[in-house]
């Protein structure tokens, strides 16, 4: 059983001063409890701090004054329902992604197999159908977290169809090869001239600063980027090439989802959570705190945090 809670592991953040263990935030207090549901789960928690909300997506069906929520739902700072917000009134009960796509617009899915956009209230964006049934043959199989681009354009994930290769990617009439990423014009179709690949689909994309994104996933499978041993995880700049300053920490030889969250903008370090093998280790290590060349931070006490897996991550 998943409960939702806020652990702070940096009050001070962006001042160079961080907290050395996990301190529960007692503040902050959901407004439906969770916890008499069966296994319910959180997916993600993503804090819009210029707003004071909270958006939160996974597989739950939850009542509050007789009002029925599920999927998806939203938070002021304190844990009070945003009562404009409507999507999760009668919504699917199991949203596993959202992703800011600009200050009002937001892309949500249940697996990555469809998705859409909505607003800051919950209220679909009225170019999600057309964009998605272009999509929906672009990257037939996209998983996980995307990538947007400032032009509306996008980075997908793109997983194996039952032949056991990349899904095959439509261009109108037109059928190409598949692979395992695979970038989106505005419109939903695929833009051929981005070039980069990988050997086996990632897990997901996270923005790291204005010129590069980390792509992240099972380091046994998703091995190589543009030919270069990248164990799981690796940092490429916008065109896709890849970013040789930085090397994974991550050991190749277990299976393990991990996911980076919360990039500092003064120094370019981040959290990996999931509970990862590292290189030259045999067990899982609780969240650890990656440098900016993706060496492990040792001022961060990674070995004393939670020793239950996160299966869900803040951005």
């Amino acid at each position: 059983m998943k409960k939702l809670l806020l652990i702070s592991l940096f009050p001070l953040f962006g001042l160079g001063s961080f907290a050395q263990s996990f301190v529960l935030d007692t503040t902050f207090q959901p407004f439906f409890d969770i916890r008499g549901q069966l296994d319910p789960i959180i997916n993600v928690i993503q804090e819009d701090s210029a707003q004071g909300k909270l958006y939160v997506t996974g597989t739950f069906n939850s009542f509050y004054n007789g009002t029925h929520f599920s999927g998806i739902v939203s938070y002021h700072k304190t844990g009070q329902l945003f009562q404009p917000f409507g999507f999760g009134v009668g919504g699917a009960n199991r949203i596993e992604t959202l992703v800011r796509v600009e200050k009002n617009k937001f892309y949500i899915s249940a697996g990555g197999i469809t998705g859409y956009f909505i607003d800051s209230t919950g209220l679909h964006n009225s170019t999600s159908r057309i964009w998605l049934t272009k999509k929906l043959k672009t990257v037939k199989c996209s998983i996980g977290r995307p990538y947007f681009f400032s032009d509306g354009s996008s980075l997908f994930a793109n997983s194996r169809d039952n032949t056991g290769n990349a899904c095959k990617i439509i261009q109108g009439t037109d059928t190409f090869p598949g692979r395992y990423i695979v970038k989106v014009t505005p419109q939903g179709l695929w833009d051929s001239t981005f070039v980069s690949n990988a050997n086996s689909n990632p897990d997901g994309f996270l923005p790291y600063d204005s010129s590069r994104i980390l792509v992240y996933g099972n380091p046994q499978t998703f091995t190589h980027y543009n030919g270069v041993q990248i164990d799981g995880l690796c940092r490429i700049f916008l065109d896709g090439t890849l970013d040789t300053t930085f090397s994974s920490p991550l050991s190749p030889h277990y299976f393990t989802g991990v996911y980076p969250i919360s990039v500092q903008p003064d120094d370019g370090k981040f959290f990996l959570i999931g509970r990862p093998y590292l290189k030259g280790d045999t067990f899982r290590t609780p969240t650890v705190r990656l440098n900016a060349n993706g060496t492990v931070d040792p001022t961060f006490q990674y070995r004393n945090g939670p020793t239950y897996p996160f299966n869900s991550y803040y951005v």
